[in-house]
């Protein structure tokens, strides 16, 4: 097949670029997870504002507005940066070297917030497990 005007194949099918086809499976995947993260955030959000006037030896709603506000922050990064990867994509593409810089310095921004959030997480999972588990009376 021929390709013809506006990176249209003689096919008929649109001609992207391989990085481009990346860029559009990483938004997909990343708004399914969004999706997934946003309904654990506000479950979290929903439990600890709930029981947060509950007299409890354990701050545990403080632990769960923590990490609904954590996975909300992780779910909203996640889908700026996603887009942001479309856009340095469609960037390269077109040879615009100065939006490309601009871009990336976007990106790798929000992949040390998502990296600190990873962190976040591993420490919220370690530090929680010893606060139930790890107590002299586990009742």
């Amino acid at each position: 097949p021929s390709k013809t005007k506006n990176n249209i194949k003689g096919n008929g099918c649109i001609n992207m670029s391989e990085e481009q086809n990346k860029a559009k499976i990483g938004v997909g995947s990343t708004l399914c997870g969004a999706v997934i993260g946003l309904a654990f955030g506000i479950v979290a959000l929903v439990f600890g504002v709930k029981y947060s006037d509950s007299e409890c030896d354990k701050p545990l709603a403080k632990w769960m507005i923590y990490l609904g506000v954590a996975s909300l922050v992780s779910v909203v990064t996640s889908i700026i940066q996603s887009f942001v990867a479309l856009c340095i994509a469609n960037l390269k593409e077109r040879e615009a070297s100065a939006g490309l810089i601009f871009f990336s310095c976007i990106s790798i921004i929000f992949s040390l917030i998502l990296s600190g959030l990873g962190i976040f997480y591993i420490v919220w999972l370690i530090l929680g497990s010893i606060w139930r588990w790890g107590s002299e009376n586990n009742q």
